[in-house]
């Protein structure tokens, strides 16, 4: 009997909603305002590097993801899997917390590809905020999140056993600053491979 992919990967992203929480972690680097943390299956990683997840996703979460997003994610994850931390992390904030988001490169407005996030991204924050990410950062927050009455930096960080991405060297100042300076909160994101 054939498998139903699709259950599969609906129990696979109802599974790590449900682990999707916020840590009370007394070691958090001051440069972010909150931690969060959820747990994924190898074999989730292993889906979306292949696509079939990635797909699944991309027509489950059209308020999210658009063909941009999907051709980006194509073209760069084929073997480390890029973006699907990203990916992952958009659907978590969207299901607990109903924020839409952009993936990375929002701040890009001239690019072809980013093209739509940049114009979105402009039209949402204050000038003052829009220019500094532009000029600033060579890798901004990987999600912007927003509401109607909320907007959000969010940097994700995989962890795999015995390992953990860590931030880039001019990230800290920079959070610190959007924080500081323009009142914008960055939360962190720690995705634990598990199960």
């Amino acid at each position: 009997m054939a498998k139903d992919y699709g259950k599969v990967y609906s129990t696979y992203t109802k599974d790590v909603i449900k682990s999707f929480r916020q840590e009370m972690e007394p070691s958090l680097p001051d440069f972010f305002y909150q931690s969060y943390t959820a747990t994924y299956p190898p074999q989730m990683l292993e889906a979306y590097k292949h696509e079939y997840l990635l797909y699944y996703w991309f027509r489950k979460y059209p308020m999210l993801f658009d063909r941009d997003d999907l051709w980006l994610a194509c073209r760069d994850q084929k073997v480390i899997g890029n973006h699907f931390g990203e990916w992952l992390g958009a659907i978590l904030f969207y299901e607990h917390h109903g924020y839409l988001s952009l993936v990375e490169k929002y701040e890009n407005e001239e690019s072809q590809c980013h093209k739509r996030k940049g114009k979105i991204f402009k039209s949402i924050v204050d000038s003052d905020i829009f220019e500094y990410v532009k000029k600033h950062f060579s890798q901004p927050p990987d999600l912007f999140l927003f509401s109607a009455t909320e907007q959000i930096f969010c940097e994700i960080k995989r962890k795999k056993i015995n390992s953990k991405e860590s931030p880039t060297k001019n990230q800290p100042e920079h959070f610190r600053k959007l924080q500081s300076s323009y009142g914008k909160k960055v939360v962190l994101l720690t995705l634990q491979e598990g199960y």
